[in-house]
């Protein structure tokens, strides 16, 4: 299997960060979507 296995973004682009929690989540490697719940609950995906 190939593909990226690291990248450099900004934590403050909130764009990018709630299209990497998604992916994490859709790939399964965010047990229950509990990342993603928390960033959204937390506000870092408005």
């Amino acid at each position: 299997m190939s593909g990226l296995d690291a990248a450099i973004l900004d934590p403050g682009d909130k764009d990018l960060t709630a299209e990497l929690l998604a992916a994490e989540a859709l790939a399964g490697r965010d047990e229950f979507c509990m990342n993603y719940i928390t960033a959204s609950r937390e506000g870092r995906l408005d």
